[in-house]
């Protein structure tokens, strides 16, 4: 049975029901006929629209609801009962008429009431909390308790839909395997961030893009997330000049820094196709959503390794992506990193140090004073793109 707030009472049985109610100056006995027995329902419920359907007539007033029988009906012609309002609900007082067995010319007779719902396997379900169904059919069939009886077939196939709303988990999303076939086909970016620790040169938040084919990552540091859309003017214009495509679609999430605003305007401008994921759905968006937990995970293990200060977390982050374009992944080829699949070229990792360490950098002959010291004591810290050196 459908109730008013869209919900479901669940039905085992159907009867008649006797009730005594003060009608007018007098009291009268009514049967209401094919009463639905639905024991999760916390109150008893009258159906306004069956009494209705009988020619009963219900006036709604502030403080009391006056129900008429029909002008032409037999014996209660004329007659009416109040309900008491509270709340803006309609209750009505009335006591129920327990059946009581008697004899008829020898025969026990009892008044038609609710039968007794049969045990089923559904039923003993509910009865046990909503159980797993292996767990219920264990209690069932095995020597776990007392008071237990069943036999016959088990079939817990039905669905049951309390489970399903209270604690069915999600399923993953389907992946359609679809790879780019060339570099910058397809790109996918998020970002992330607010950090609680500025960096020294005022970054809050990062912004990472990976592409498709060659799975070859940029990052930047943002001082507002605003700043994504140069970023990426920045990336697009170097990708496109290295690979000699053009950016055919961009994945994102729904964030507006990334598709309203500059950004879109640029990437609409340019017939580039921008695929959003729906709203909350954060795993269709998860090539790139699990490059940025590598990066924060990164990142903190640098710092704990480093004993560096976390307004350092821009640098390690900058980092690990420089490590990551160079190192080998599990979707390219052997003996094939994301670096050279965008550069042509193998990387060189003989200029790689620990992230951190102490290091003395030569000052250089036109800053050098006379009698002064040849170098100074710094912290390693990181490195550049298209550069040779290191970040102090």
């Amino acid at each position: 049975m459908k109730t008013a707030n869209c919900g479901v009472l669940k039905t085992l049985a159907k009867g008649d029901v006797k009730v005594q109610l003060q009608c007018s100056s007098q009291s009268i006995v009514l049967v209401f006929c094919d009463c639905l027995h639905a024991p999760s329902a916390p109150i008893n419920l009258i159906s306004v629209g069956m009494m209705q359907e009988c020619w009963m007539c219900v006036h709604f007033n502030e403080d009391t609801t006056v129900i008429h029988f029909p002008s032409d009906h037999p014996t209660l012609a004329g007659l009416s009962f109040q309900v008491t309002v509270l709340h803006r609900l309609s209750f009505l007082q009335c006591d129920f008429i327990t059946p009581v067995p008697s004899l008829t010319d020898g025969t026990e007779v009892t008044f038609p009431t609710f039968m007794v719902a049969e045990p089923t396997p559904a039923l003993w379900h509910c009865c046990l909390g909503h159980l797993g169904l292996d767990a219920t059919q264990a209690v069932l069939t095995k020597d776990y308790a007392t008071g237990v009886d069943w036999s016959g077939t088990l079939d817990l196939s039905d669905r049951c839909v309390p489970c399903l709303i209270g604690k069915h988990p999600q399923l993953p999303y389907s992946h359609h395997h679809h790879r780019a076939s060339a570099v910058c086909e397809l790109l996918h970016m998020d970002s992330c961030g607010p950090f609680p620790v500025l960096t020294p040169h005022k970054k809050l938040s990062f912004w990472a893009i990976l592409d498709d084919k060659s799975n070859y990552r940029h990052v930047e540091l943002l001082a507002a997330k605003s700043d994504v859309f140069n970023a990426y003017q920045k990336v697009e214009s170097l990708w496109e000049a290295k690979s000699g495509n053009h950016v055919i679609m961009v994945h994102m999430d729904g964030t507006k820094e990334l598709c309203c605003g500059h950004l879109e305007e640029h990437l609409t401008s340019c017939g580039i196709v921008m695929q959003v994921t729906a709203p909350y759905a954060h795993s269709q968006n998860g090539k790139i959503k699990c490059y940025v937990c590598t990066l924060e995970d990164g990142f903190q293990t640098l710092l704990a390794d480093s004993g560096l200060p976390m307004s350092y977390w821009g640098d390690a982050v900058l980092t690990m992506n420089y490590i990551r374009n160079r190192v080998p992944m599990s979707t390219l080829p052997d003996n094939i990193t994301p670096y050279e699949e965008m550069e042509h070229a193998k990387p060189n990792l003989s200029h790689l140090r620990i992230w951190g360490c102490q290091c003395f950098v030569a000052i250089p002959p036109e800053l050098h004073t006379k009698g002064g010291p040849r170098h100074f004591e710094a912290t390693f810290v990181g490195y550049e793109d298209n550069q040779l050196g290191w970040h102090v």
